[in-house]
């Protein structure tokens, strides 16, 4: 075992954020928490998720929980309204990601006309909607 921030973790390997799970199954983000949990180790939940805090936090309920900030588009008030929320739900660091202060040209996804399919949603706040603008799609919006 090992420690991250000061919390015991089974290894030094853990859980790390990456947004839209859902597009793995619909279940995805609960699962990668619980399986964190079941490990011992640590989940590091994304900012652009499709399962709610709550869901994952009950999946990880004594489990060590990281919050990923991602701060694009957000205002003051969408940053601390997350943060916040994360502490409400017991994640105890938050992993702030700074390498995209603006939505990056995916030419890729582009020619593929690439979108996240309708039945998918963000499980953000309706105040936290406009911070997401543009994130579906090649140019379009999150629902």
């Amino acid at each position: 075992s090992t420690s991250l921030l000061g919390q015991r973790v089974s290894m030094p390997i853990c859980v790390g954020a990456f947004g839209w799970n859902g597009l793995a199954h619909e279940r995805a983000e609960i699962a990668t928490a619980s399986a964190a949990y079941k490990s011992d180790t640590l989940y590091c939940m994304p900012t652009l998720r499709t399962t709610t805090i709550q869901d994952v936090a009950s999946a990880n309920s004594t489990g060590v929980r990281w919050f990923q900030l991602y701060t694009l588009n957000a205002t003051r008030d969408d940053v601390m309204r997350r943060v916040r929320e994360a502490e409400e739900f017991g994640f105890t660091a938050v992993v702030l990601t700074i390498d995209s202060p603006v939505r990056g040209i995916r030419y890729a996804d582009e020619r593929n006309n690439f979108s996240i399919p309708p039945h998918l949603k963000l499980a953000v706040s309706v105040e936290e909607e406009t911070s997401f603008k543009g994130l579906a799609t090649c140019g379009g919006d999150i629902g």
